[in-house]
């Protein structure tokens, strides 16, 4: 994958609308699955010797179309799969995707299941990690942080999330960091209720990337009457590693930025986008927020 996209969706308005609930998707911050192993008696006589060695071979997809199916890792390449029926081989099943169900970790290596869900890490307590991807992903709450792997270059975000208020006099409120002690991790991401009180948090994995949700479930009461509720991600850069504001954003009157920031190596490829907030209400009017990028040396506040 040549791109990473960081997305955050926040409710950071301090004037907010409450109306019907939307109905969102129910992600998994509770648990974990279990990948099905089949009976590869009927596989045996369908595989090669090599196939057979497959760290996959026996296992259906997570991302599978066919229940009672077993696949031909054979016959895999990077956007399809074949499956035959589990006690049928007659009744074979096509699975075919725009986007690669496959990658390889090297030119010659095997097609391996692109799978963005999070494991615990069975060495490290705390850690959770989805490595079996080309964008390796991961939830570290031992660290309170969220990490990147682009092809060694490991990119670490919302780290240390602090959050403030300010009014249209520039009168800053008391920096809060983030509270932890209540959340639930499982497959498809965090959730941490009450990050800051009345606000929860969300960071949804998935492909490459983390989706970061800001969730106000009811009116704040607030310390100032008008003005804007600020959330910082903290993080750092090594030497030669540049952030740049892409070419399609726009700064406001305000002197605030909206649009996406690039992160990019020492050739200018871009590694990571960090993409541009948006606010979003309870009957789904959504806007574009604005940044702020803070640098001291190659330390960042956004």
């Amino acid at each position: 994958m040549k791109k990473l996209l960081l997305s955050v969706t926040v409710l950071l308005m301090i004037t907010v609308s409450f109306a019907q609930p939307m109905h969102v998707k129910k992600y998994n911050f509770n648990s974990f699955g279990q990948d099905m192993k089949m009976d590869v008696t009927l596989l045996d006589k369908e595989t090669s010797m090599g196939a057979k060695r497959h760290p996959e071979y026996g296992i259906r997809p997570y991302n599978a179309q066919c229940d009672e199916c077993v696949e031909l890792l054979d016959q895999r390449t990077r956007n399809s799969r074949q499956f035959i029926k589990y006690n049928n081989n007659h009744r074979t099943y096509s699975q075919q995707s725009y986007l690669p169900l496959h990658y390889k970790k090297s030119e010659n290596d095997i097609w391996r299941t692109i799978d963005y869900r999070l494991r615990p890490d069975a060495n490290k307590p705390g850690v959770y990690t989805a490595d079996n991807q080309p964008v390796p992903t991961t939830c570290d709450l031992n660290r309170k942080l969220t990490s990147l792997n682009e092809n060694g270059f490991v990119f670490e975000c919302n780290k240390d999330l602090t959050m403030y208020f300010y009014d249209e006099n520039m009168a800053y409120t008391a920096t809060e960091k983030g509270n932890y002690n209540q959340y639930t991790i499982g497959e498809e991401g965090l959730e941490v209720k009450d990050i800051w009180k009345g606000i929860d948090m969300q960071e949804i994995f998935s492909i490459g990337q983390v989706k970061s949700n800001f969730v106000i479930n009811a009116p704040l009461q607030l310390p100032i009457s008008k003005g804007w509720m600020v959330i910082e991600d903290h993080f750092s850069l090594p030497v030669g590693i540049t952030i740049e504001e892409s070419p399609a954003g726009k700064h406001l009157e305000n002197g605030f930025y909206q649009g996406d920031y690039l992160i990019k190596d020492i050739t200018g490829k871009t590694l990571i986008t960090y993409e541009k907030p948006a606010y979003t209400d309870a009957i789904a009017f959504s806007m574009h927020g604005m940044y702020k990028l803070l640098n001291t040396g190659n330390d960042y506040t956004l």
